[in-house]
């Protein structure tokens, strides 16, 4: 049978990328293992409610997501949800 998404998973999944995404370690697991961090504009972790608005941007965007992902590929790394929020997704190194 095809993959269905449910009620839970539609819930869940923005409520693991608030979280992870404003404690220390500013990612979700996947962005974690890209070497991915979520930051905002001043290059530090972002508050809960700026995270809030950052998701609510990020749903609202993929409403219309045929049309978004045609948008999002001419905005080289800084796709709309980012600019609506005023977050960055940046590559870090660890200093090892």
């Amino acid at each position: 049978e095809m993959y269905r998404v449910t009620g839970v998973q539609t819930c869940a999944l923005p409520i693991l990328a608030l979280l992870m995404e404003s404690s220390p370690m500013q990612s979700t697991p996947g962005k974690r293992l890209l070497g991915m961090r979520v930051t905002s504009r001043r290059l530090q972790r972002l508050h809960p409610l700026h995270n809030v608005g950052r998701i609510i941007a990020f749903c609202l965007t993929g409403i219309l997501w045929k049309v978004i992902f045609i948008v999002n590929a001419f905005m080289k790394g800084h796709l709309l949800h980012d600019r609506i929020s005023r977050s960055y997704v940046i590559q870090y190194r660890k200093s090892e």
